[in-house]
């Protein structure tokens, strides 16, 4: 039977392996950080030809289309990132080698989970935190652990 010492040092090899992809392309987090500026910047600019509807000021629009972009980050790496990772090991042949260790199947697949995950969060926090610096986008700390079970 395996441990769970054993389930965690698994997933932290299969998150070591992630990070070592992801920091072997050279300006990957110059384009992350880039990315989230500028859809940050966009969205600004946009927000201000908007009248009228649901929202109460450009301000409130530019809030809901910020928060928005940040759960839609996230939700691509949970439902998009996962999949198609998972698609890339099958391809590579290299899935049934870890399919066939002690790790498993289902904890190699919750621990190709975490790297996404955690990125797409940074990503969503430089986001909002960059929108509320640069923009003056209003923050309401009380309701924000409501977008944890999000």
């Amino acid at each position: 039977m395996i441990t769970l010492r054993a389930h965690a040092s698994g997933a932290v090899g299969i998150l070591k392996r992630d990070f070592a992809i992801f920091a072997s392309y050279r300006f990957r987090v110059l384009t992350e950080v880039g990315s989230a500026v500028l859809g940050v910047t966009i969205f600004y600019y946009i927000s201000r030809l908007v009248t009228g509807g649901g929202f109460a000021s450009p301000d409130a629009y530019f809030s809901f289309a910020i928060v928005g972009f940040a759960v839609l980050q996230v939700l691509t790496a949970a439902l998009v990132v996962v999949p198609f990772s998972l698609r890339q090991e099958l391809v590579a042949g290299t899935f049934e080698r870890v399919m066939v260790s002690p790790l498993g199947p289902v904890t190699a697949l919750l621990a190709m989970a975490i790297f996404p995950f955690l990125s797409a969060l940074v990503s969503a926090t430089i986001t909002i935190v960059y929108a509320a610096l640069v923009f003056g986008m209003p923050m309401q700390w009380e309701t924000a652990p409501l977008a944890l079970p999000a």
